[in-house]
């Protein structure tokens, strides 16, 4: 299927996600990945001409997975004749591809978003509420009931970990201590990078 060629064409990419027969194991799909980042690419080529934006979303989500396949290809089962890439070349090019395929799913995936974003505000709320002393939170302008910076509580705990994360309230807790401020810069620039995930989903998804 690799040596198609396909032209004014109606094709749904995402009936050929299985292009590979008989793949039983992960070793062997990576062998493999340079016959599907080549058939992939002819999809994805031809969906751009015939102009369907929905089979082009798809076609190019395939070829960019297995694009990142092609890189351990590369690096570990180069075909013959193949010069084998570096481990610099490797990681600049494969580590990008992963983190957006598990991430956003390349811009497409809206559930790898969400699992990304509660996976990491559960973590930030758990390592906030073990760490509360250790901030020197103070409150800013206005008295909170529930705000004791002696005694952490789940909701002072959750209403800070989503001002730092994500800006869609105003905590009035301020770290005070370098050991809160390094904790605080995380979170900040963990919701910066998801702020930027979801802008390029919804681009994606209803703008393209």
């Amino acid at each position: 299927m690799f040596k198609v060629s396909i032209k004014k064409t109606y094709l749904e990419p995402n009936s050929f996600r299985n292009i590979i027969p008989n793949i039983q194991n992960f070793k062997g799909c990576v062998k493999n990945a340079n016959v599907c980042v080549t058939f992939f690419q002819e999809i994805l080529d031809n969906s751009k001409d015939e102009g369907q934006p929905e089979h082009t979303k798809q076609a190019d989500y395939h070829f960019r997975k297995w694009k990142g396949l092609n890189y351990i290809q590369k690096r570990f089962e180069p075909e013959k004749n193949s010069r084998r890439i570096t481990n610099w070349t490797f990681t600049k090019k494969f580590v990008p591809n992963m983190l957006l395929y598990f991430f956003t799913g390349y811009g497409y995936k809206i559930p790898n978003f969400l699992i990304v974003f509660l996976l990491g505000f559960s973590f930030f709320f758990y390592n906030n509420y073990n760490n509360w002393l250790k901030y020197g939170l103070k409150q800013k302008d206005l008295k909170i009931e529930s705000f004791n910076p002696e005694l952490p509580n789940y909701s002072s705990t959750f209403y800070y970990t989503l001002d730092s994360t994500t800006k869609l309230v105003d905590s009035q807790f301020q770290a005070t201590t370098e050991f809160g401020m390094v904790w605080l810069t995380a979170q900040s620039l963990f919701g910066f990078f998801l702020l930027s995930a979801l802008l390029t989903i919804i681009i994606n998804k209803f703008v393209r």
